[in-house]
């Protein structure tokens, strides 16, 4: 046999004390109105059919709510006690079985990130992490591509070329004062005469080759060589040092030299003097 709940006229069975739709109870005797009271009523679970024993609220098969609404006891306040003597007091309902609940499959896990990348998202890119053998302080980068000679790819080349013209003069300076003295030493030598300034005397006067424009080309290639190493490093303490060599050599070695070449070779000399500047 079988009842109608009041409430939302589901089928129960007649022997049920809570409707299993909405979990209305039934009026029933108060002797019956008891989980633990005794009674000749079997709780039959309406899921597995299993017959448990009166004021049992879960089934002891499958863990099904015996008073009707699925996987949830009645309101505490219409849950009658538990009537003294009853072995299953206190005790803590059965776990609830959801194998009748429908399974939803979990979402598919995210693609790991490549390792030492951030996560990837959609519609993001990840950045680009360069090699740390290869990497540069920003600070460093910005002081290279403020350079006057550096030119990013795709754009006009610099118009600035003053390390370029630096760089020429250096070649230049270096290359005429090496060549220079290289020349008079030679000529000295292959004329048998001295090139030691502080000698006593020479044996010859040369006015022919370099010194045919300089009277002290020795002396003019030092300067020359000074300036350019002094252009090179572009520190401007390095340009004293051309302004020593030559203040030295104009007013300490040179006049000792003319004085001795004077004495030895008079109006030849003279007339030499005449002709040719000191310097250039």
């Amino acid at each position: 046999m079988t009842k109608l709940c009041s409430v939302c006229s589901a089928e129960n069975r007649d022997e049920a004390l809570f409707c299993r739709a909405c979990g209305t109870p039934f009026a029933v005797s108060p002797a019956a109105a008891s989980f633990g009271a005794e009674a000749s009523v079997e709780n039959i679970c309406s899921e597995c059919g299993f017959r448990n024993k009166p004021g049992i609220r879960y089934c002891a098969n499958c863990g099904m709510n015996l008073a009707g609404a699925e996987n949830e006891a009645p309101p505490g306040d219409l849950a009658p006690a538990p009537a003294p003597g009853d072995p299953y007091a206190g005790l803590s309902p059965p776990p609830i079985s959801y194998a009748s609940f429908a399974t939803v499959a979990p979402y598919p896990p995210a693609p790991a990130a490549p390792s030492g990348y951030p996560p990837v998202f959609e519609g993001t890119q990840a950045p680009d992490i360069p090699d740390a053998d290869a990497a540069i302080t920003i600070r460093q980068q910005e002081a290279f591509e403020t350079r006057p000679d550096f030119a990013p790819a795709g754009a006009a080349p610099s118009r600035n070329r003053t390390p370029i013209v630096v760089g020429v003069v250096v070649a230049l300076l270096i290359i005429a004062g090496v060549a220079l003295a290289v020349t008079a030493a030679r000529l000295f030598r292959r004329e048998g005469t001295e090139i030691n300034p502080t000698s006593p005397t020479n044996r010859k006067l040369v006015t022919f080759g370099p010194f045919n424009f300089t009277r002290n080309p020795m002396y003019l290639s030092l300067v020359t060589i000074a300036l350019g190493i002094a252009f090179s490093v572009g520190a401007w303490p390095m340009f004293l040092v051309p302004i020593a060599v030559f203040a030295t050599a104009n007013w300490v070695h040179i006049p000792f030299e003319e004085a001795k070449m004077r004495r030895q070779f008079g109006e030849a000399y003279d007339d030499y003097t005449r002709r040719v500047r000191r310097w250039i």
